[in-house]
């Protein structure tokens, strides 16, 4: 006799300053996107927020998201492998200025580049993708972490090849 492999699969959202969502829904995601600096970057807070994508009581994937006016959205997403965790960064080829933001991450400042933020639009479809699968939207670009040359803690960077 054979037995079906039931692979059961959960999400959760942990925010900025500790608040906890075991199920999010998609009301809850939209919810999310109406929040501006005062929630995303309270500096009693982590700095952003972070959705597990757990298969089997294991994490399979984690999107970290974070935001800042006038910029949009920070997403990264690492996707765990039993050889290796690989961690992807939402990229903007069309965005050519190259000023910084500074986010909060864990209290400390943290330089992102702008080619790096996304509108709200594909910000809430990269969540609602990675909330259903675990995996990244198609639809954004996505670079490996390991294709920037960059220091957060500076801002310094240069454009991925």
């Amino acid at each position: 006799m054979y037995f079906a492999e039931y692979v059961m699969a959960s999400v959760e959202y942990a925010g900025p300053t500790g608040q906890l969502c075991s199920v999010p829904t998609e009301a809850f995601i939209d919810e999310l996107f109406t929040f501006g600096d005062d929630y995303w970057l309270d500096p009693s807070g982590r700095g952003h927020g972070t959705f597990e994508y757990i298969l089997d009581r294991n994490p399979a994937s984690t999107l970290l998201i974070s935001f800042k006016s006038g910029f949009g959205y920070y997403i990264m997403v690492r996707e765990v492998d039993p050889k290796a965790h690989e961690r992807y960064a939402a990229f903007d080829d069309s965005e050519m200025r190259e000023d910084l933001a500074e986010i909060q991450y864990g209290g400390e400042p943290y330089f992102v580049p702008r080619p790096l933020f996304q509108l709200r639009e594909q910000a809430m479809r990269a969540v609602k993708t990675f909330c259903q699968s675990g995996t990244r939207d198609p639809s954004i670009n996505w670079r490996n972490w390991t294709d920037f040359e960059w220091d957060p803690s500076t801002g310094e960077w240069c454009r991925p090849k």
